[in-house]
């Protein structure tokens, strides 16, 4: 309309992948200065929405994806307002997903009300496809009372051609894919959107969110299935993560190239029995990734078979770590080579093979840890790095509190002095 004024042209574009966007006085002042990113939400990256501030009037800093959301509808509102037309993020959300169950059964995903009121979720969409994100539409009048859950099973709902909602009929892969729930309105995309993307699950494994001391959540391999109930707690083992090594610093040795060197990772099994990290049937070993840098198949020809309580370390150099740490000689160190862990944040995956897919190895984890050097607080919600400074080039190791609990959460980590092969200080 002509009620507002429009500027411009400016020359050039907005880039698709992110950059920085600044407001200036007309003395070359910075008013307001952030970066975007194109991988925020997939609504807004080439489907058609704009990124909306969640609260212009308290806006702060806006170079993090909490300070935004996708506009209401497609197309965005430019010279208007959409707020409140749809539902907040987060309001509803894909909580837990079955997509490889054994004896015959049926995939399934649950959705959870976040909220303490009903949500009306009918003309909502479900879709494992990001090209067609309108696969399963749900029956209008369906609702989700405050904190209840709904599961919709793939022989019932969205596998169902039955089902008049199921617009092209789809199952959940077991060897990983992305799940995506979408708000709709007569037949079309709205802006609320969540999605959890999932590796490759063992059989009868049901993958859900679980929170974390921070606040925010990992979706994981849980105990045991529970549709339309709270979460089980997440499988942890057989084989943790136990110490990280990461940025030795300068009192391991007066050689710079021994420092580097001196980096590890300790593994121990938790278990009550002796675990093979080989797997037989597909003839393939375990693997060890630091995301990206370090590809490390562990041993086939033997394979590496550790006993309860016993430790397997990780590192750059094995002989040059047994030297600089006075290692026993009974702990088995393994020499990644190439690569090296990262002075500030990473993540570590210990993973076992999961079968082939067009060729392709697929993998299955076993245990994760992103950890950080406690000087990013732009990477957590609450605006604080939670990571021990300690371990970051100052003599320290991070050390795993309690190996039974869950592994990738900070609160389970504490600095000490490094004890690689032997029980944690």
């Amino acid at each position: 309309g002509n009620q507002l004024p429009v500027l411009g042209r400016y020359a050039g574009s907005l880039s698709n992948g992110g950059e920085k966007i600044q407001l200036l006085d007309a003395i070359g002042g910075v008013i307001q200065s952030f970066e975007y990113e194109d991988d925020w939400f997939d609504l807004t990256d080439g489907s058609g929405f704009s990124l909306t501030v969640r609260a212009p009037q308290a806006a702060g800093d806006l170079s993090g994806k909490s300070a935004w959301r996708p506009s209401a509808y497609n197309g965005g509102s430019p010279g208007a307002g959409d707020a409140g037309q749809v539902p907040e993020l987060g309001v509803v959300v894909i909580n837990e997903l079955l997509a490889n169950p054994s004896g015959g059964g049926s995939d399934w995903i649950e959705l959870y009300n976040t909220t303490d009121q009903t949500t009306d979720i009918g003309g909502w969409f479900l879709s494992d496809d990001l090209d067609d994100l309108t696969k399963y539409e749900i029956a209008a009048g369906t609702s989700i009372p405050a904190g209840g859950y709904l599961v919709f099973y793939q022989n019932q709902h969205f596998g169902n051609p039955s089902d008049p909602g199921c617009h092209d009929a789809f199952g959940l892969s077991k060897n990983g894919e992305t799940v995506y729930l979408h708000s709709g309105s007569a037949g079309v995309l709205t802006g609320c959107s969540e999605q959890e993307k999932f590796d490759a699950t063992e059989s009868g494994v049901s993958l859900g969110r679980w929170q974390k001391s921070t606040g925010s959540y990992n979706f994981v391999a849980l105990t045991s299935p529970t549709p339309g109930a709270t979460n089980a707690a997440p499988v942890v083992g057989p084989i943790v993560i136990n110490e990280i090594m990461y940025h030795p610093g300068s009192g391991v040795s007066d050689f710079v190239s021994e420092v580097s060197e001196a980096e590890y990772v300790e593994l121990l099994n938790i278990s009550a029995s002796a675990v093979t990290l080989y797997d037989t049937a597909g003839a393939a070993p375990w693997r060890f990734t630091d995301d990206p840098g370090i590809d490390l198949l562990l041993p086939s020809d033997p394979p590496v078979t550790l006993a309860p309580g016993e430790y397997l370390l990780l590192a750059k150099d094995a002989s040059r770590l047994r030297a600089l740490y006075n290692v026993s000689p009974e702990v088995t160190v393994l020499s990644w080579g190439a690569g090296k862990l990262a002075d500030d944040s990473q993540k570590l995956q210990l993973s076992k093979p999961g079968g082939e897919d067009d060729g392709a190895h697929l993998w299955i984890r076993v245990d994760r840890v992103v950890y950080s050097d406690g000087s990013h607080p732009q990477d957590f919600a609450g605006g604080v790095d939670p990571w021990p400074v300690q371990a970051d080039g100052q003599g320290s190791s991070l050390n795993r509190v309690d190996p039974s609990a869950y592994g990738n959460d900070p609160q389970n980590w504490r600095a000490a002095v490094p004890s690689p092969g032997a029980p944690n200080n």
